[in-house]
């Protein structure tokens, strides 16, 4: 996914833990496993 969560189907978003995002404090694709990050990834996402 990119920095909005958005894969490369058109308006197909991933999220929770089997999404991986840019993380530019370690400058690689990261996944974050925890329900906190999964909530707000989904609050991102719609916006």
């Amino acid at each position: 996914t990119d920095g909005f969560f958005r894969t490369s189907v058109p308006g197909v978003y991933a999220i929770g833990d089997v999404a991986t995002f840019p993380l530019k404090l370690y400058n690689e694709l990261r996944r974050v496993e925890h329900v906190d990050h999964a909530r707000k990834s989904a609050e991102q996402a719609v916006k």
